[in-house]
């Protein structure tokens, strides 16, 4: 007995109906090509951007390492033969603090000793001389030569002030002396850390130098950088730390840091909203061009599928025949929108990044990736847009198909259209073009020049040594400088915890409501815990505490939302009130899955009765303070001073609790004196005030300013401006193409209607009119939806800590582009199809249609 089968059928009728229709085939095959070349351009270009913005945005030793460990030649040798280990290049130590010399003052530099083949791997390239060979040779960053005034010159002499390890005694202990070493500067490299160049640097040596000039320096504290071949793409490498501690425990090292991917998934994924966002987009744009294309065809071809019908075709027969086509057409398409879009992105992404500051960063996408994700999306997009047009086919009976007449299509689905295109290029044009410098600045600087203690931020490598009063004064007396405030915060341990030294804390005692609060915060504790805040040894709570001059939250409020209360400068000023910040605490608590109890939760008005513990008179002193108002950070990259303070205090109550408050400086905010609101610091006083800070000859101050921002900004700004124009162009071919489509297969389903219109009398000037008429009303209700959807979607995306928010102004310019470009597009097209639509004869047409 014999299976029936109709496959052989099948094919051979889908094949038949294929080739009768190769002007439909081609056009559909270009308009899956189009979609497919533009989302595969995209795709690629947006990979190479994403990856590019990344790597240096998040600048950080070892830049193209996805972390590192603390070990030695052992750890590096058993690492190398790790398979999920792609490269480790081994960073020997020269000195195990901050170089001391005072030019690098604001400035942590770093002296180390890298092997060979961290030079490559890390994007250390030479512009001048060579890399280090002999123990007395460095080599510089440009940065670098350019802070210290130098010309990019190999060969010139150097003195390198260090500290040098002395050899341990009976105890085990070092002592370091710091030493002037007369080295060679043998080479200039292009700095891959420039973006962070104004506080940190790194100059390098020959492997032979630690050897010759620090002997006694311990060998298993070393830097192994390590870049992984095993992460998970889809987790965008949030599990790098994971994986890194396994990688620390399986060959004995002490530890591991996952550098700049120590993101967790969250943060990563709102990285790439805006990408993300745009491949939705351009699916969207792809569906309505594909969409008309197919219902068309399927319209014109609606006889056939009835006769089908009439000899005895299922609607699931029909439904394989179309689809053996349409994977036809989206093979072909797709095929080729990949391979022409991912050379057109590589290009297009290439030139782009050359003429950036992150070229250095920029590698070319891999092709199977970018390939892969740009066919997931177009096979994506094409079945999406052809189902309907597929099921319309499949669905007809042979009564229906007889007297079909093509649906008049709705005009939301027209205005939709319309509004999509808008949307995209309004969206884009505003994060993009809308790159505000003053914004930037505005929001990474609070005054014109900043100088802050590393002990405020994180732990210290040294013992403290505190921002003296005299550099205040220094600065204060300087003719173009108008203020100079300082900002406290309480300091309670100076001991050295295992290889370090923490940061600052006060300390209270864990009692009243706000004990209460933070108890039922914390997660369980014993009293050798960390993390913020922490019961120590005396029994007290650990928790930042700062001391704030009155005046200055007119400058701090762009930074924090007030939830409850208001501010009163001459009631803070007062003593009796104080600032409440309990954001961070919600965030460690809920991190470790607790919720504080509401009923403890600090209110505006409470009053709360604070024990404080002074380290120098080592007394206790209680306060009966009211909370004046609880705040939050309005956003993620606060520049303000307090931004992980728990406790805001008025300066004069900070002087008066903690008895040793000169020392307790955690930064100084200088604010120039101007005679025009656009005035700003010139670089001549800004390098006054460097030298200033080198002369404290302290390595944990570092400084940053506006001018320094502008610098970045405008850098920013040059680069975005770049990506817009490509983008811009991109969103132009789609947008014209989506309006013509859209509007063409409007046209085509009211064809009918048109040539009885003509035969009782319309002209082709009055048709051309009445066309235009009824796009410009969809166009101008497409309008309507794309200024609120617009504007929402580009205040959201330009909400992205890579941009500089939403730009009202450039909204409504390029609104008006818009409407203008759509009123020129509109015209030409009615225009053109008023012509083709009167290319036959009206009998020919009314026949055609019914």
């Amino acid at each position: 007995m014999y299976k029936n089968s109709d496959g052989d059928l099948i094919k051979e009728i889908a094949k038949d109906h294929y080739d009768c229709h190769r002007t439909r085939n081609r056009t559909a095959i270009f308009a899956v090509f189009l979609t497919t070349l533009l989302i595969a351009t995209v795709c690629t270009a947006g990979v190479g951007f994403f990856s590019t913005a990344k790597n240096a945005g998040e600048q950080a030793p070892g830049p193209m390492s996805h972390g590192s460990i603390t070990g030695g030649l052992e750890q590096l040798e058993r690492l190398l033969d790790r398979p999920e280990v792609e490269w480790a290049d081994l960073v020997r130590i020269c000195s195990s603090v901050s170089l001391r010399n005072e030019e690098f003052g604001g400035t942590d530099t770093r002296l180390y000793a890298p092997d060979e083949n961290f030079y490559r791997d890390n994007l250390v390239e030479l512009k001048t001389g060579k890399y280090p060979e002999q123990p007395e040779e460095i080599l510089i960053s440009d940065t670098l030569a350019q802070k210290l005034g130098i010309a990019e010159e190999a060969g010139q002499p150097f003195t390198l002030r260090m500290a040098v390890e002395g050899q341990s005694d009976e105890a085990g202990q070092s002592l370091p002396e710091e030493t002037a070493l007369p080295l060679m500067i043998c080479g200039i490299y292009r700095n891959p850390l420039y973006s962070i160049s104004d506080i940190y640097e790194e100059i390098y040596a020959s492997e032979g130098f630690r050897e010759v000039y620090n002997p006694f320096l311990p060998a298993d504290k070393d830097i192994i950088y390590i870049r992984l071949n095993n992460l998970n793409p889809l987790l965008f490498q949030s599990d790098v730390e994971r994986k890194l501690s396994f990688l620390a425990e399986a060959v004995d090292a002490e530890g591991s840091s996952p550098g700049k991917n120590s993101a967790n998934l969250y943060s990563v994924i709102s990285f790439i909203i805006p990408a993300l966002v745009m491949v939705l987009l351009l699916m969207a744009s792809g569906y309505f061009l594909i969409f008309n294309v197919f219902y068309i065809s399927v319209a014109s071809d609606i006889r056939w599928f009835g006769m089908m019908r009439t000899i005895g075709s299922t609607g699931r027969q029909i439904n394989r025949i179309m689809s053996r086509q349409l994977w036809r057409i989206t093979f072909f398409g797709i095929l080729a929108g990949i391979l022409f879009g991912y050379p057109v992105g590589i290009l297009a992404g290439k030139r782009i990044m050359d003429m950036t500051d992150w070229a250095l960063y920029y590698r070319n996408p891999r092709f199977l990736p970018a390939a892969v994700l740009s066919a997931v999306f177009a096979i994506l997009t094409v079945r999406i847009s052809a189902s309907r047009p597929v099921r319309i086919a499949s669905g007809i009976s042979p009564v229906e198909a007889a007297r079909y007449t093509p649906k008049k299509k709705k005009g939301i689905f027209t205005v939709l259209s319309l509004a999509l295109s808008g949307i995209i290029f309004l969206s884009v044009s505003n994060i993009v073009f809308g790159y505000q410098v003053e914004a930037y600045v505005d929001r990474y600087n609070q005054d014109d020049y900043q100088i802050f203690h590393k002990a405020s931020l994180w732990y210290l490598e040294e013992t403290y040594k505190p921002i003296s009063e005299e550099l205040r004064e220094k600065l204060q007396a300087l003719p173009f400088v108008e203020k100079v405030d300082a900002i406290y915060m309480a300091r309670t341990s100076n001991e050295l915890v295992q290889d370090y030294y923490e940061d600052s804390t006060g300390e209270i005692t864990p009692e009243g409501k706000l004990g209460d609060y933070l108890r039922s915060a914390l997660p369980d504790y014993d009293l050798t815990g960390n993390g913020i805040p922490w019961l120590n040894e005396r029994g007290n709570l650990k928790i930042p505490i700062y001391g704030m001059p009155a005046g200055r939250w007119s400058t701090e409020q762009t930074n924090y939302r007030i939830l409850e209360g208001e501010y009163d400068e001459e009631k803070f000023a007062g003593g009796d009130y104080i600032i409440f910040n309990g954001h961070q605490i919600d965030v460690i608590a809920r991190s470790n899955g607790k919720e504080p109890d509401p009923d403890s939760a600090i209110h505006a008005g409470d009053e709360l009765t604070l024990t404080f513990y002074d380290n120098v008179s080592q007394e206790y002193k209680k306060r009966k303070l009211t909370v004046m108002m609880v705040m939050e950070p309005a956003h993620e990259y606060s520049s303000s001073d307090i931004s992980s303070a728990l406790l805001v205090l008025p300066d004069t109550l900070f002087q008066e609790i903690y008895s040793g408050y000169p020392e307790l400086t955690a930064s100084l905010q200088i604010r120039a004196r101007r005679t025009s609101p656009e005035q700003e610091l010139t670089k001549e006083q800004a390098d006054q005030i460097r030298k200033l800070v080198w002369a404290e000859h302290s390595t944990q101050l570092q400084t940053s300013s506006r001018l320094e921002s502008y610098r970045d900004a405008y850098r920013n700004q040059t680069t975005y401006g770049l990506l817009g124009f490509f983008l811009a162009g991109i969103l132009a071919v789609i947008g014209i193409a989506n309006v013509v489509n859209t509007i063409t297969a409007d046209v085509f389903a009211h064809r009918l209607e048109y040539a009885v219109m003509q035969s009782v009398g319309m002209t082709g000037r009055q048709l051309f009119v009445f066309l235009f008429q009824k796009t410009m009303r969809l166009c101008g209700a497409a309008l309507i939806l794309t200024v609120p959807a617009g504007a929402a979607l580009s205040s959201m995306l330009a909400e992205n800590s890579l941009f500089t928010g939403f730009h009202a102004g450039l909204f409504v310019k390029m609104l008006l582009f818009v409407t203008a470009a759509l009123t020129l597009l509109v015209a030409a097209l009615s225009a053109f199809l008023v012509k083709n639509l009167n290319r036959k004869p009206l009998v020919e047409r009314i026949r055609d249609t019914q």
